[in-house]
């Protein structure tokens, strides 16, 4: 995952067990040195070997060494296993080297006899060339740990750009020398220092990953304004925001000091990111205080503007300074204004991208891909960037980003918010359009959830985490079980960035596994009774059956029983109704028809969603037509 473009299993597997001699051919080998290595620790080793038993791994790479990855990488490669002839990985740049081995990455499988792979022939490229990942540090901060885990997920299936949103209304989290009261007050002394800004940097270049950083102008600007005052309107008052946005505070455009602050600021910052994109923001500046500064209201009449007249010509002398320094803009989809030269973040529909696309912009879709929804990975997985688009508007797609703003997320729960649901968009944006086989999207993305925690990912480990602090006595199985089949309700929760993202509700992942893995089990059962998931759906039911006198032993005497008693009672309930109705559907007139009650089970529960409860009602429903 993602699918490659062309897949033959040539059938059999080469043991890998006893480790991996590598053999590079061309000029690149100090730069794939690092993805080899990877590759070995995923065996279990700790380097790479160049002589002993080990199976054989070639790579040919002619190509000159690829210095930072760029938008022109070519990424395509191709991957033989075979037990006669080993591993060959054949690319053209370092990029696609990476983006093969981590395909030999997924054709790794341990078995009773040691590691093996298996044999197959691959031709792979991109269908995008843009695959991204945002990642909003500025309303919870995000620690360095995380960011860098997060990279070894996105280089496991193939993104290769961090959108880096480093400031906003509620935070500025980068070291500046030239300003340092943008991270000392903008930052509350939670920041990034230029130091870890470059290890960030060059864990993502070990991965031909991209780094482009957001510093969002000319609105979402609390904490620049809060930093340095008189670079607003009110040149007085400002102060970070504690709630969520968007907020009034804006940078002035009428005056040459707001510029000539921004030019020392980027010729300081952007030497940093060795990326040709820079990315300005420009979006939501709700106009408020330039409607009511006089001077402001004086450029509207003089020029004929309207607010985004105006916020398109802040955004054009912006562009400016970020061409000075050798460099491109990129922007959400207010920039469209910019035309050609420009290219836009769309975010909010087709028809942004008609738009930007006919003004001449270059376009990155992120509408219908925001993580930080409750959406499911089916979702997005459906979700084409260029679905509706035709001719040239198609061909100024460079493909699109998921984005994770973190209004409900932090450190500790982020990695529930992203994975494994950012795998399906990868598979979206990497993968021939033709590729929309959704069920074994599921199956796989199964898979690479599990190899995903093999890499140190959090998601699932912070729910158990946090399950484990409930229980005072037993082992807290109860709990997990019934977790396992919950999502959030809502997202609304916390509206202030000071609240604790404490409870287990925040690290539930929006989407349960567990339910839809019984879902896909209903329907194999529904379409054949005498099938073997009959069985397998039993297993869950008497196990929610029983889950509620185990659930009231486990937290006997927590704040938690009161919450979660009613849940665990519902899906007991849910159980004891679905084992009715397995039984009345595999023996027709032998058992009493199934019914959920007067009421049935609502599925949702205060801030809990309850994802079992419409797969048990088709169970009912399909015993009660029988």
């Amino acid at each position: 995952m993602p699918v490659p473009r062309h897949t033959r299993i040539t059938g059999g597997a080469l043991d890998v067990s006893g480790g991996i001699r590598t053999t590079i051919i061309g000029p690149a080998r100090a730069e794939l040195s690092g993805a080899v290595g990877r590759l070995v620790r995923a065996l279990g080793g700790s380097g790479t070997s160049v002589a002993g038993p080990g199976a054989v791994l070639k790579i040919s790479c002619p190509g000159l060494p690829g210095g930072s990855p760029a938008l022109e990488d070519d990424e395509s490669y191709q991957l033989e296993v075979d037990p006669a002839l080993g591993i060959e990985l054949t690319a053209q740049q370092p990029a696609g080297v990476v983006r093969g081995l981590s395909t030999a990455a997924q054709l790794m499988q341990p078995r009773p006899d040691g590691m093996k792979m298996l044999c197959a022939r691959i031709e792979d490229r991109p269908r995008f060339a843009w695959r991204g990942l945002l990642i909003d540090s500025s309303r919870h901060f995000i620690t360095l740990p995380v960011l860098l885990r997060n990279l070894d997920a996105m280089a496991a299936v193939k993104l290769n750009v961090l959108h880096w949103h480093l400031c906003d209304d509620q935070g500025f989290r980068m070291e500046c020398q030239r300003y340092p009261r943008l991270h000392e007050v903008g930052g509350e002394d939670l920041y990034y220092t230029r130091q870890e800004v470059e290890t960030v940097v060059q864990h993502a270049a070990d991965r031909r990953i991209r780094v482009v950083p957001e510093f969002d102008l000319p609105g979402h600007a609390s904490s620049w304004l809060a930093a340095y005052p008189h670079l607003g309107c009110r040149r007085e008052g400002y102060a970070l925001a504690r709630g969520w946005g968007p907020h009034d505070a804006c940078l002035d455009p009428t005056r040459d000091e707001v510029f000539e602050f921004l030019d020392g600021f980027f010729g300081e910052v952007l030497p940093l990111f060795p990326d040709e994109y820079v990315h300005i923001g420009g979006d939501e500046v709700t106009g408020t205080e330039w409607m009511a500064d006089p001077q402001v209201v004086a450029l509207m009449e003089r020029e004929e503007l309207d607010v985004a007249g105006v916020q398109t010509r802040f955004c054009r002398r912006l562009q400016g300074i970020v061409s000075k320094h050798g460099k491109r803009v990129v922007g959400w989809e207010e920039v469209a204004g910019l035309g050609e030269g420009a290219t836009v973040q769309c975010w909010r529909g087709l028809g942004s991208v008609e738009s930007a696309a006919g003004a001449g912009c270059q376009v990155i879709q992120s509408h219908g891909f925001y993580l930080d929804s409750l959406d499911r990975a089916g979702q997005f997985y459906r979700r084409d960037p260029v679905a509706g688009l035709g001719g040239e508007q198609t061909d100024r797609v460079l493909g699109g980003e998921a984005c994770m703003w973190t209004e409900y997320a932090d450190s500790t729960t982020i990695d529930s918010r992203i994975w494994p649901r950012a795998a399906a968009v990868a598979e979206r944006l990497w993968s021939a359009g033709e590729v929309v086989d959704e069920p074994d999207m599921y199956r796989r993305l199964r898979l690479v959830s599990r190899r995903l925690e093999e890499l140190g990912l959090t998601h699932a480990a912070e729910l158990r985490t946090r399950v484990r602090r409930l229980v005072v006595s037993g082992s807290g199985e109860s709990v997990l079980h019934l977790f396992a089949v919950l999502s959030p309700a809502r997202l609304d929760r916390v509206r202030d960035r000071l609240a604790p993202l404490d409870s287990v509700v925040d690290a539930l992942p929006p989407e349960s596994g567990v339910a839809h893995r019984f879902a896909e089990l209903v329907g194999e059962f529904l379409e054949d009774p005498g099938c073997g998931a009959g069985q397998i759906l039993r297993g869950f039911l008497e196990r929610w059956v029983e889950i509620h006198d185990r659930l009231l032993r486990d937290l006997e005497g927590t704040a938690a029983l009161a919450e979660l008693s009613p849940l665990s009672r519902s899906l007991a309930e849910l159980g004891r109704v679905g084992l009715s109705a397995v039984q009345a559907i595999a023996s027709p007139g032998d058992t009493l028809l199934p019914e959920l009650g007067d009421d049935g089970v609502a599925p949702k529960h205060g801030d809990f969603d309850l994802q079992i409860v419409a797969s048990v009602q088709q169970l009912v429903a399909a015993a009660q037509r029988r």
